[in-house]
Protein backbone atom coordinates (compact mmCIF):
# COMPACT_ATOMS: atom_id res chain seq x y z
CA UNK A 1 0.00 0.00 0.00
CA UNK A 2 1.55 3.52 -1.22
CA UNK A 3 -0.11 6.96 -0.13
CA UNK A 4 1.38 10.46 -1.56
CA UNK A 5 1.04 13.28 1.26
CA UNK A 6 1.42 17.02 0.36
CA UNK A 7 2.75 18.77 3.16
CA UNK A 8 6.33 20.70 5.10
CA UNK A 9 7.42 23.64 3.71
CA UNK A 10 4.55 25.88 2.43
CA UNK A 11 4.79 29.37 4.08
CA UNK A 12 8.52 28.90 4.78
CA UNK A 13 9.91 31.21 2.24
CA UNK A 14 9.85 34.75 2.86
CA UNK A 15 6.88 36.76 2.33
CA UNK A 16 4.73 33.45 2.33
CA UNK A 17 1.68 33.48 5.42
CA UNK A 18 2.92 31.78 7.92
CA UNK A 19 1.39 27.61 7.74
CA UNK A 20 1.25 25.93 10.36
CA UNK A 21 3.02 22.70 9.00
CA UNK A 22 2.87 20.52 11.40
CA UNK A 23 -0.73 20.84 12.06
CA UNK A 24 -1.35 19.75 8.55
CA UNK A 25 0.90 16.89 8.58
CA UNK A 26 -0.95 15.66 11.65
CA UNK A 27 -3.72 15.77 10.44
CA UNK A 28 -2.86 14.56 6.92
CA UNK A 29 -1.10 11.37 8.68
CA UNK A 30 -4.00 10.74 11.25
CA UNK A 31 -6.45 10.52 8.73
CA UNK A 32 -3.99 8.17 6.54
CA UNK A 33 -3.06 6.08 9.64
CA UNK A 34 -7.46 5.90 10.82
CA UNK A 35 -8.28 4.69 7.15
CA UNK A 36 -5.92 1.57 7.55
CA UNK A 37 -7.22 -1.96 8.01
CA UNK A 38 -6.88 -2.92 11.59
CA UNK A 39 -4.33 -6.06 12.03
CA UNK A 40 -3.01 -5.47 8.92
CA UNK A 41 0.67 -6.54 8.77
CA UNK A 42 1.08 -4.42 5.73
CA UNK A 43 3.56 -1.43 6.59
CA UNK A 44 2.56 1.09 4.59
CA UNK A 45 4.72 3.52 2.55
CA UNK A 46 4.56 7.23 2.59
CA UNK A 47 5.93 9.09 -0.31
CA UNK A 48 6.38 12.66 1.39
CA UNK A 49 5.87 15.35 -0.81
CA UNK A 50 7.96 18.27 -0.14
CA UNK A 51 7.87 21.89 -1.52
CA UNK A 52 11.76 21.45 -0.91
CA UNK A 53 14.78 19.06 -0.31
CA UNK A 54 15.45 18.46 3.78
CA UNK A 55 18.57 18.05 3.11
CA UNK A 56 19.04 21.04 1.18
CA UNK A 57 21.71 23.77 3.43
CA UNK A 58 19.11 26.30 2.95
CA UNK A 59 16.38 23.92 4.92
CA UNK A 60 16.06 24.90 8.44
CA UNK A 61 17.25 22.39 10.98
CA UNK A 62 14.18 23.13 13.26
CA UNK A 63 12.02 22.23 10.27
CA UNK A 64 13.95 18.52 10.19
CA UNK A 65 13.36 18.00 13.78
CA UNK A 66 9.90 19.02 13.24
CA UNK A 67 9.46 16.48 10.10
CA UNK A 68 11.33 13.48 12.33
CA UNK A 69 9.25 14.33 15.68
CA UNK A 70 6.31 14.27 13.77
CA UNK A 71 6.84 11.15 11.44
CA UNK A 72 7.50 9.03 14.74
CA UNK A 73 4.58 9.89 15.80
CA UNK A 74 3.04 7.36 13.32
CA UNK A 75 5.31 4.21 13.77
CA UNK A 76 2.74 1.74 11.69
CA UNK A 77 4.45 3.47 8.42
CA UNK A 78 7.58 4.11 6.50
CA UNK A 79 8.57 7.22 5.20
CA UNK A 80 10.41 7.64 2.34
CA UNK A 81 12.17 10.58 2.30
CA UNK A 82 13.79 12.25 -1.21
CA UNK A 83 16.66 14.23 -1.45
CA UNK A 84 19.32 15.37 -4.44
CA UNK A 85 21.55 15.94 -2.09
CA UNK A 86 22.16 12.91 0.18
CA UNK A 87 25.45 14.13 0.34
CA UNK A 88 24.38 16.32 2.80
CA UNK A 89 23.02 13.86 5.28
CA UNK A 90 25.12 14.05 8.19
CA UNK A 91 25.61 17.59 8.14
CA UNK A 92 22.34 18.40 8.51
CA UNK A 93 21.85 15.59 11.06
CA UNK A 94 24.56 17.26 13.18
CA UNK A 95 22.87 20.86 12.98
CA UNK A 96 19.68 19.57 14.06
CA UNK A 97 21.28 16.70 17.10
CA UNK A 98 22.44 20.66 18.63
CA UNK A 99 18.60 21.48 19.04
CA UNK A 100 16.94 20.54 21.94
CA UNK A 101 13.46 18.52 21.62
CA UNK A 102 12.34 15.07 20.30
CA UNK A 103 13.54 15.10 16.66
CA UNK A 104 16.99 16.62 17.55
CA UNK A 105 17.44 13.25 20.51
CA UNK A 106 15.64 11.54 16.89
CA UNK A 107 18.26 13.10 14.74
CA UNK A 108 21.61 12.15 17.36
CA UNK A 109 20.41 8.68 17.68
CA UNK A 110 20.58 8.60 13.83
CA UNK A 111 24.08 9.38 13.79
CA UNK A 112 25.40 7.36 16.66
CA UNK A 113 24.02 4.28 14.14
CA UNK A 114 20.02 3.97 15.84
CA UNK A 115 18.28 5.18 12.81
CA UNK A 116 14.01 5.97 13.09
CA UNK A 117 12.27 2.70 12.26
CA UNK A 118 11.13 3.22 8.43
CA UNK A 119 12.41 6.13 7.13
CA UNK A 120 14.14 5.41 3.91
CA UNK A 121 15.98 8.05 2.71
CA UNK A 122 16.05 8.18 -1.18
CA UNK A 123 17.65 9.81 -4.14
CA UNK A 124 18.57 9.85 -7.66
CA UNK A 125 20.15 6.09 -8.96
CA UNK A 126 23.37 8.33 -9.58
CA UNK A 127 23.41 8.84 -5.54
CA UNK A 128 22.23 5.18 -4.79
CA UNK A 129 25.83 4.88 -3.25
CA UNK A 130 25.66 7.52 -0.90
CA UNK A 131 21.78 6.75 -0.24
CA UNK A 132 23.18 2.93 0.83
CA UNK A 133 26.17 4.44 3.36
CA UNK A 134 22.47 6.14 5.78
CA UNK A 135 21.66 4.37 8.23
CA UNK A 136 18.56 2.68 8.23
CA UNK A 137 15.93 0.21 10.03
CA UNK A 138 13.33 -1.70 9.59
CA UNK A 139 10.18 -2.33 11.70
CA UNK A 140 11.21 -5.60 12.83
CA UNK A 141 15.09 -4.96 13.04
CA UNK A 142 16.15 -4.05 16.27
CA UNK A 143 17.65 -0.39 17.84
CA UNK A 144 21.13 -1.24 18.14
CA UNK A 145 24.04 0.55 16.60
CA UNK A 146 26.27 -0.95 13.80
Amino acid sequence: MNAFIDFWLRGITPGDPPLDHRAVAEQELADYTASLPAGDPDRPLIHLNTDCDWLARDTPPEWIADMLETLSRYPACDYRLFTLEPEFWQQRLTAVAHLSGPGAEIARRWLDGIPPVGILVASVPAKQSIISAIPRRRAAEPATAS
